[in-house]
C-alpha cells in the first residue's frame, strides 16, 4: 500500500505539473499573439489572441481562469485515483493533493495581480487622456517619455497605450495616430542607422593589407 500511495503521489504532482505548464504555454502564447495583433494595429484574430484578450479585459476574467484551472486539476486527481483506490486512496493522498492545489492557487494568484496591474495602468492612462483638453499633446509625451526610457520602460504603460489603441472611439483614434506615428519614426532611424553603417569609410574598419 506504501509503494502504491507513493507512485500515486509522484502521478499527482506531475498531473499538476503537467496541467500548470499547458496554462502558461496558453497564456504566452496568448500574450505573443495578442502583442504581434495589437502592435500592428490589428484586431486578434487567432483563437489564441482572442483567448488572451478575454483574461485581460476585466479582472473578474483572469478570476474565473484561475477558478476553473483549479476545478480541473481536482477533477483531475479525482480521476486518477478514484477508479484506482476509492475514498480511501484519495484520504491517503489528501495531504499531497492540498500541497499541489496550494501551489496552483499561489500561481493563479499572481496571475491575477499581474491583470490587476496592467488594468490599473489602463484605467490611470485612459482617465489622464480623457480628462485631458489636449489630446494629443498628452499622448504624444506619453510615447515620447516611454521611448526615451527604452529598455526601463514601463511595460504596462505600452501595454495600455496599445490596447487603448484598439478603441473605436476618439480616444483610441488619437492613441493609434500617435503610435503609428511614433512607430515611422523608429523605423525611419533605424533605416538611417543602417544606412550610416554601409557609409562608413574602410579606413574605421581597421588596419589592412594594401
Amino acid at each position: 500500500m506504501q509503494s502504491l500511495v507513493s507512485l500515486y503521489s509522484f502521478t499527482v504532482v506531475l498531473n499538476a505539473l503537467l496541467l500548470q505548464g499547458i496554462l502558461i504555454y496558453l497564456v504566452r502564447g496568448g500574450r505573443n499573439a495578442y502583442l504581434n495583433s495589437i502592435m500592428n494595429f490589428k484586431k486578434p484574430k487567432s483563437a489564441l489572441a482572442r483567448y488572451y484578450a478575454w483574461r485581460t479585459k476585466r479582472l473578474l476574467h483572469t478570476v474565473i481562469e484561475g477558478i476553473v484551472f483549479q476545478l480541473a486539476l481536482i477533477g483531475s486527481i479525482v480521476v486518477i485515483l478514484y477508479p484506482r483506490g476509492g475514498f480511501q486512496l484519495m484520504l491517503d493522498l489528501l495531504a499531497i493533493t492540498l500541497f499541489v492545489v496550494v501551489l496552483s492557487s499561489i500561481s493563479s494568484i499572481q496571475m491575477i495581480m499581474r491583470v490587476r496591474e496592467a488594468l490599473k495602468k489602463e484605467g490611470v492612462i485612459l482617465k489622464q487622456i480623457e480628462d485631458s483638453e489636449d489630446r494629443i499633446d498628452l499622448i504624444r509625451r506619453m510615447v515620447e517619455e516611454l521611448y526615451q526610457a527604452g529598455a526601463y520602460a514601463d511595460g504596462h504603460a505600452w501595454f495600455a497605450l496599445f490596447k487603448i489603441a484598439q478603441q473605436q472611439d476618439v480616444v483610441g483614434w488619437s492613441v493609434r495616430d500617435v503610435l503609428m506615428e511614433k512607430s515611422k519614426a523608429i523605423a525611419e532611424r533605424i533605416d538611417s542607422h543602417l544606412s550610416e553603417i554601409g557609409r562608413k569609410p574602410d579606413s574605421e574598419k581597421g588596419p589592412g593589407i594594401q
